[in-house]
């Protein structure tokens, strides 16, 4: 019986340590591979699964203590991607080992093992190792890889995940090639694993805190990785900071990939790239190219520990992976790189998730993955930027050291380990005493975002919330959505600026302001890390069109977008957003 595209591996058979040789014939765009492979079984098995796509396995076998086991018969299933072999008789419960070996060819497109350009390199995520390494290729199963490398002709220059251990010419009839074995990884998801190989140059390493950093590239781009090499240089022990946990994988190649599918993949110790979001010239490069390679740069290191050393359990978690590598890119390059103010480019894609996220159409942040090839097809500028822009508001609500101290807790509770969306709200939750978990859950899952409208009269301030729908003539069907809002509310009077912070929770909370004196302005999203809009009425948008330059670049822009967005949709008139744009003619 097939076993159907949604299926999922059994979790009482589990990978250990994968010990795999791959010979590739980078002519013949051909491979052979053999492994041991490995396993620890929580029940006894007659049958095991494993992900193979157009590989053919010529050997096959399981050593248990005291014997070895024939395989009786191998069934492949080309919906579920897999291989099933059952074995001559049951396999105790304990400690096996899988003795395979198999061929394969390289892939025609730019996934598996492909040729690009002068180099064959890999690209396993979502689901791809399978096409090289039968395996157990979902990202739950993390385990131990040893990869050596055979056949390879004597001038290529060969990359893995781990450092280089060995590299011995071969004798004999093979002589002229080489065989070169690389250092163990900890524990790792098999879409993590990469090899690249060809005719490729390096730029001198650079060594910081032990770890040695090179990029890579076509040789007649060698002359373009400096700028490479300086911002991993930069960035890498600022993320060793912030997640409290040393880098993990040994060393760090950057590699330039001519043909490559994604803008860059996050491979431990070994990341890929699309040419141009790699290798640049700052003497001719315009700044924004500078900030967009620095950010993807940034966002791939960050991938090391929030992705690599703590992974998801599944890929409906996906979205917080790269949600929560875009936002922490822009913080590490604004520490970096402060006169950039990459916080500034941050709110452009925000306000193009708000722009997306307003319309009848949108879907929430998270959504239900079936199968690994779901994994990629749902994700946009709602879960990137609204993904990162969530974050950034819980972080700005909570604070900065709470935040980290809950990122660095969920490091230290989960490293080398699989964790879920609500294990990192419940270690925020921890080490803030905030009900971080029902906070987050009702915007990751919960399509579109709220209006704030904020009402002000006689020392008390009154803020309601509904759905936000840029056409004008949408409205909610059935019960209106709530959302958990976490305001920071700035306001300035005669003795100066203020701030309070709370969590509106019902559709409608009036308070106090306590201000002591007459209030100038009031901003009901300090720091413009909301993701909401808000609408003011014309006196008090106009107090604060009279007080622009009190706010910061980011709030000012978060401002015209709201109103700009407000008037489109009907919700304000032009006479506001008119007097708003006429205190911004110096900007």
């Amino acid at each position: 019986m097939p076993l159907g595209k949604n299926f999922r591996l059994p979790l009482d058979v589990r990978p250990t340590r994968y010990d795999a040789h791959l010979a590739p014939d980078l002519k013949a765009g051909s491979f052979e591979g053999r492994m041991e492979l490995a396993l620890d079984l929580g029940a006894a098995k007659k049958e095991i699964v494993l992900h193979a796509i157009d590989l053919n396995l010529e050997r096959s076998r399981a050593r248990v203590p005291g014997k070895a086991i024939r395989v009786e018969k191998s069934t492949v299933d080309a919906e579920s991607e897999t291989i099933t072999l059952t074995f001559a008789e049951e396999l105790p419960k304990g400690q096996a080992v899988l003795d395979l070996a198999w061929t394969g060819k390289f892939s025609p497109g730019l996934r598996g093992l492909y040729r690009a350009g002068p180099t064959a390199v890999t690209q396993f995520e979502a689901a791809d190792a399978r096409r090289v390494f039968p395996c157990f290729d979902e990202p739950a199963f993390k385990a131990r890889w040893k990869i050596t490398l055979l056949q390879i002709p004597k001038d290529a220059v060969v990359i893995s995940n781990g450092k280089i251990e060995r590299d011995e010419p071969v004798s004999g009839a093979q002589a002229g090639e080489r065989q070169i074995a690389f250092a163990e990884t900890p524990l790792l998801s098999s879409y993590l694993i990469a090899m690249c190989m060809g005719d490729l140059a390096g730029s001198d390493a650079v060594t910081v805190r032990d770890i040695p950093i090179r990029t890579w590239s076509v040789p007649q781009k060698k002359h373009l990785t400096a700028f490479a090499q300086e911002c991993a240089a930069a960035v890498l022990p600022l993320l060793e900071d912030y997640f409290g946990q040393p880098y993990a994988y040994g060393k760090l190649d950057q590699i330039g990939v001519p043909d490559f599918e994604a803008g860059a993949m996050e491979n431990a110790g070994c990341i890929t790239f699309r040419e141009v979001a790699l290798l640049l010239d700052p003497k001719t490069a315009p700044l924004a190219v500078q900030k967009r390679v620095a950010e993807v740069i940034t966002h791939e290191l960050a991938h090391q520990w929030f992705g690599n050393l703590v992974t998801m359990v599944w890929w409906d978690d996906l979205w917080l992976n790269e949600a929560f590598a875009t936002w922490m890119a822009y913080k590490i390059v604004d520490a970096w790189k402060a006169d950039w103010r990459v916080w500034m480019d941050f709110e452009v894609g925000k306000g193009a998730a708000l722009h997306l996220d307003a319309l009848v159409s949108s879907h929430p942040i998270r959504a239900e993955i079936k199968n690994a090839q779901e994994a990629g097809e749902a994700f946009d500028a709602i879960t990137y930027e609204k993904g990162g822009a969530i974050l950034r508001m819980i972080e700005g609500w909570l604070g900065e050291v709470a935040f980290r101290d809950g990122i660095r807790l969920y490091m230290k509770r989960h490293k080398e380990k699989n964790a879920t969306a609500d294990d990192l709200w419940a270690a925020l939750a921890e080490s803030s005493g905030q009900p971080i978990l029902e906070l987050a859950n009702g915007w990751i899952r919960t399509t579109g975002y709220p209006l704030i409208t904020v009402r002000e009269h006689n020392g008390e301030v009154t803020f309601s919330q509904q759905r936000f729908f840029s056409d004008p003539t949408a409205r909610e069907q059935g019960v209106a959505t709530r959302w958990l809002v976490p305001i920071v509310l700035r306001f300035a009077n005669r003795h100066g600026m203020h701030e309070r912070r709370f969590l509106l929770a019902d559709g409608e909370h009036t308070f106090p302001l306590d201000s002591n004196g007459a209030i100038d302005f009031i901003d009901a999203n300090a720091g413009a890390r909301g993701f909401y809009r808000v609408s003011y009425d014309d006196v008090w948008l106009g107090r604060l069109a009279e007080n622009l330059a009190q706010l910061e670049p980011v709030e000012r822009m978060s401002l015209v977008s709201d109103q700009w967005a407000l008037l489109r949709a009907g919700k304000a008139e032009v006479r506001g957003f008119f007097k708003l744009v006429e205190g911004l003619k110096n900007e």
